[in-house]
């Protein structure tokens, strides 16, 4: 039997799939940091994206660069991000003000934090959901729901407070019928994106000045898991 060589391919001449395919997809991202807002890895999955075990800081991120191509995002976004590289150099940021991250790999697993006003009361409603029965639909994604269809019915993109009323938000009476409609019959933003259905004439004794509890409740009372 032939000895193994020096010259002989063994297991570190091999990498993962994964590992590959992340060497090759790799991101410029630029934004700016958050003071005194560490994230340490492992909190919720995440990862250092060289796998070190060095603390993450949350950052704005406002765009980003991928094959050349310089991305704007139309909304920051809150992201645990790791050192940053230095000044942005490049997408036209101005390095007085943002920061880049280079060659991260776009399968890092990391901390996204989405940030949305709204009233205590609902905020609190939202975790509420470990004890709920999940043939019906959770507060958050009521919550969901409601703040989808009202801008789609023609009303405001205020913040869903559930004390308030449709006309509260600019719908009229036409405003009061298509988001309905929305509601049971969008398989995008209506009940239907839960796997739920809700009989159309649910809500067909809604007006301007029904209160979004009181439609809220309907909706977690008749929406039946299909």
């Amino acid at each position: 039997m032939a000895k193994k060589g020096k010259d002989e391919i063994t297991e570190k001449h091999f990498k993962s799939f994964s590992e590959g395919v992340g060497a090759q997809s790799t991101l410029s991202v630029y934004g700016s940091i958050i003071k005194n807002a560490v994230v340490r890895p492992g909190t919720r999955g995440v990862l250092h994206p060289s796998r070190v075990d060095e603390s993450l800081q949350l950052a704005q991120v406002v765009g980003y660069s991928e094959l050349g191509r310089c991305i704007q995002l139309d909304e920051p976004q809150l992201i645990a991000m790791p050192t940053p590289d230095g000044p942005a150099d490049g997408c036209s940021w101005d390095p007085t003000e943002y920061v880049v991250w280079k060659k991260l790999p776009n399968n890092w697993t990391t901390l996204h934090l989405k940030v949305s006003a709204t009233s205590l009361h609902t905020a609190l409603r939202l975790g509420v959901v470990a004890g709920t029965d999940d043939r019906q639909l959770r507060a958050d994604q009521i919550q969901t729901i409601l703040q989808d269809c009202i801008p789609l019915a023609g009303g405001n993109h205020n913040p869903i407070d559930l004390s308030e009323t449709l006309q509260y938000y600019g719908l009229d009476k036409d405003g009061v019928i298509a988001f309905a409609g929305l509601v049971t019959g969008s398989t995008d933003y209506g009940v239907k994106r839960f796997q739920f259905e809700l009989p159309g004439s649910a809500l067909s004794n809604i007006t301007v000045t029904s209160k979004l509890s009181d439609i809220a409740n309907t909706i977690q009372d008749k929406a039946v898991h299909s």
